[in-house]
């Protein structure tokens, strides 16, 4: 007892230590003539994801060396554990089958009673969802046409895809899909919530309480008020990922069609989001070695076959877009965390987000060695895939911070800690449920199904926000809020610009923007004249030429008078001044200036 307190204390110690001493790792900077927040302080961008790497890395060797003391008793019981034999849950608790019908229902009935959200655009990551999907509509380009940091389907196909299907090209039905992408990666939660569950083998009442308490916990993590949350709805692939996981430990006799199904999220995943299916791919690889270490060659086999198979589908379906597609990809992995890089705040300090992201390392941290620390306990009676699950999702948890690496500010932290938050929203319901389980006074309460679960149904639907008028009345609201016009979600100002822009840009067939207020080719319906439709992308000397070159098919340039760390015109300098060597203005409204080639 003494000695594994010690040891918790010691490793406990050396996270603390890993935190304290995040700045030892100080790399030399490398020029590059990419202008950001790196370059103007001379910071190496690999600081960040190196000492990240470390910190999880020292309390994890740390770890291991303990339990490397018994190594024989520790090996053969975690030989055991790993190659633990392969049992089908059978769920019989029909109530917990009907709360999730319910859950997944009223779910539904949510979403049918939201309002719809009427606030003004966000010119930057609004514009970056339609500006590049107006030009897709234009010429069918996807790759070819436009430089893509997020990944195609934020970018260029969501937006076209429920325009064609509303017949309406407008705002509101780009921020209803978004709406929609939200209830899918609620449902989805439902669905893990309800996996975990089964997985957990609590009896029959606590699993009603432990289903319920997971809900209402999870659904903290989005909404559908805008704004960031600690879970967006970018992760539905990554949530995809792990129901796979989690319905092979469920049932392992049908992991052979589950891991077929696993292989076309590779590449979906993505063309979803670059940086989530990076997430993705590394969590599929975990997968083949699951497989591997229990000998499941067949499994294996399957998922490898429907990986690269489904890889060979688009590259034939996709043509020479798929050659764009990895050039775009490449350049986008060498350079947008440099663009957009944010220096990652020192822990225990006083800098901006430092109190935000030192939780949320510490969290991960103990996150990783206690998931392991329940694999390697021998004493505790806790259901082995359950504790597989736990590790899956304290390596999601892990994977999942780096979308804060390289872009450290408080909204990126914050949309990386949904993992870490699930992780340990089970591990408290689970502990604090099982433990009020010794008293006989909660047993008895227990023995009380059918009158626990009216309970749960009751508080559920006091938990959920539904307005009966607004779900009868949807077809018709949604039908008017598509059909709102642009100016309803602009401010006066840019009514004003985009209503003058539009007579002196009507005649050309493209523009070329030189702001980062990437809102306006959708605005004014034009195509970017470039592929770099979204300037503060640009980066590079060599993407700056790039662009100059597409330029010399540009008549209009529009710029802005903005001066800041993010203006292209203190970013860009190669550009600015081939745009200030070759145009010249024609007309000026607030923050906003119209140029035009000079012949």
């Amino acid at each position: 007892m003494i000695r594994n307190l010690f040891c918790t204390l010691l490793i406990f110690f050396i996270v603390i230590l890993s935190l304290y001493n995040w700045d030892v790792i100080n790399l030399t900077y490398e020029e590059t003539t990419i202008i950001s927040e790196y370059f103007d302080n001379k910071y190496n961008h690999k600081n960040d994801l190196l000492r990240y790497l470390v910190f999880i890395s020292l309390p994890l060797i740390s770890y291991f060396l303990v339990k490397s003391i018994n190594i024989s008793q520790n090996y053969q019981f975690l030989k055991s554990r790993i190659l633990d034999k392969e049992i089908k849950f059978i769920n019989t608790n029909n109530l917990l089958n009907i709360l999730t019908i319910f859950f997944i229902t009223f779910t539904i009935l949510e979403f049918l009673s939201i309002n719809f959200p009427m606030n003004k655009i966000d010119i930057f990551h609004e514009g970056q969802q339609m500006s590049s999907a107006f030009k897709y509509l234009k010429d069918q380009s996807l790759w070819s046409g436009s430089y893509v940091t997020v990944g195609i389907f934020y970018e260029t196909i969501s937006s076209n895809l429920i325009w064609k299907f509303l017949d309406q090209l407008s705002i509101g039905s780009t921020r209803y899909l978004n709406l929609i992408y939200i209830l899918i990666l609620k449902l989805i939660l439902v669905v893990i919530f309800y996996q975990i569950t089964i997985l957990s083998k609590l009896k029959e009442s606590l699993q009603l309480f432990f289903y319920f308490l997971l809900n209402f916990s999870g659904f903290q993590l989005i909404n559908y008020t805008g704004g960031v949350d600690n879970l967006i709805w970018r992760e539905i692939f990554p949530l995809l990922t792990l129901l796979i996981f989690l319905q092979i430990f469920i049932k392992p006799n049908l992991k052979n069609y589950l891991v077929i199904f696993s292989g076309p999220i590779s590449a979906l995943s993505i063309f979803w989001s670059v940086d989530r299916g990076i997430v993705c791919n590394l969590m599929l690889i975990f997968l083949i070695g699951y497989l591997l270490i229990n000998k499941n060659f067949k499994s294996f086999l399957n998922l490898l076959f429907s990986i690269i198979f489904t890889w060979i589908i688009f590259y034939f379906y996709l043509g020479n877009e798929f050659q764009y597609f990895l050039e775009n990809t490449t350049s986008v992995l060498n350079e947008m965390n440099i663009i957009g890089g944010i220096i990652h705040p020192l822990p225990f300090s006083d800098e901006p987000n430092s109190a935000r992201a030192t939780k949320t390392l510490l969290l991960i941290s103990i996150s990783t060695i206690f998931s392991l620390e329940l694999f390697f306990f021998q004493k505790i009676k806790i259901e082995n895939k359950f504790i597989f699950a736990l590790i899956v999702i304290s390596i999601f948890s892990f994977l999942s911070y780096g979308y804060a690496i390289g872009r450290s500010d408080g909204p990126h932290i914050k949309s990386s800690f949904g993992f870490v938050q699930i992780f340990y929203s089970i591990i408290i319901i689970y502990f604090f449920l099982t433990y009020l389980n010794r008293f006989s006074v909660f047993s008895k309460i227990l023995s009380h199904k059918k009158k626990i679960f009216s309970l749960i149904i009751i508080l559920s639907i006091l938990n959920f926000n539904l307005n009966t008028q607004n779900i009868l009345n949807f077809s018709e609201r949604l039908n008017k809020y598509t059909k709102l016009e642009d100016n309803f979600f602009l401010n006066e100002k840019e009514i004003s610009f985009v209503s003058n822009a539009k007579k002196i840009v009507e005649k050309y067939e493209c523009v070329q923007l030189f702001t980062n207020d990437v809102m306006l080719l959708y605005l004014l319906r034009k195509p970017s004249c470039s592929i770099f439709y979204f300037t503060i992308t640009v980066g590079s000397k060599k993407n700056q030429m790039k662009l100059n070159k597409f330029m010399s098919n540009a008549q209009i340039v529009i710029s802005d008078t903005y001066e800041n760390e993010f203006s292209p015109s203190y970013r860009l300098k190669y550009t600015n001044k081939y745009i200030q060597d070759n145009y010249e203005n024609i007309y000026e409204e607030d923050v906003w200036v119209i140029k035009k080639k000079i012949y």
